[in-house]
């Protein structure tokens, strides 16, 4: 197992991607805590973890209150006593353009998406220096690297890249890598089914991506495969950036 005994942090763990991420973490052995704004969702993954051998812990947490984040991380210290993995989930998008949106709409999206992933890092950054080891894997997006989608969701998305690449430099030092992730379309609750055939033609590779696919990239991030990787992004998308159909 790549992951053997090692803790890892999963925010988002409730569906989706996260908890894609947060069972095939598990299925590598590692220790994993679980959490998420959604409790009902929260308790399925962890039955799903433990019905499969797995090791888990749940809490639920809003990431968008940095109280709430800071009694994460000392929830999950207190459950394993490290943590060296860090994966940063949790998002959320709002299907509006421009002058639909709300600035309650826009506030939304960048706490969650955003603000968020600073505050996880900012709160497991002193245990992981502490350590002298940590791997912490953010959830950006395609969305994030071209103009397209939605503009609370695409900014969110270009601040979680920009946020990996800075705090790369800073963490780099203390054996921290920290790396971003940027799905393409993905089968997930998040997509609305009636518009799958359009991004599957837009797609070269022909087909959406499957949740696997962005949970195995996640997995390589967290193992010492990949040590030498730091402040980058992996973009995982059937070559669709690539291609001018997805514009």
């Amino acid at each position: 197992m790549r992951l053997q005994d090692k803790v890892a942090v999963v925010s988002g763990a409730a569906s989706g991607l996260g908890k894609a991420v947060a069972m095939a973490y598990a299925h590598e052995g590692a220790k994993v805590f679980l959490a998420d704004i959604n409790e009902e969702g929260l308790q399925g993954t962890l039955g799903a973890i433990g019905r499969d051998g797995g090791r888990a812990k749940a809490l639920k947490v809003d990431t968008s209150d940095p109280d709430q984040v800071a009694q994460m991380i000392a929830a999950a210290l207190e459950a394993f006593g490290r943590i060296d993995i860090q994966a940063n989930i949790a998002g959320v998008l709002v299907r509006k353009s421009l002058l639909e949106h709300s600035v309650d709409d826009w506030k939304r999206v960048i706490d969650i998406n955003l603000s968020g992933v600073f505050y996880c890092i900012k709160a497991v950054a002193p245990t992981m220096i502490e350590q002298k080891y940590g791997k912490i894997i953010n959830m950006g997006s395609i969305a994030g690297m071209v103009g397209y989608a939605y503009p609370s969701y695409s900014a969110s998305k270009a601040g979680v890249v920009n946020l990996t690449r800075e705090l790369s430099m800073e963490l780099a030092p203390h054996n921290i890598n920290i790396n971003a992730i940027c799905p393409g379309v993905i089968k997930t609750p998040m997509i609305r089914p009636e518009l799958e055939k359009e991004y599957v033609s837009k797609t070269p590779q022909g087909r959406l991506g499957e949740p696997g696919d962005v949970a195995a990239a996640a997995v390589y991030l967290a193992t010492e495969e990949a040590s030498f990787i730091n402040g980058t992004t992996l973009v995982i998308d059937g070559g669709a950036i690539s291609s001018f159909r997805y514009f």
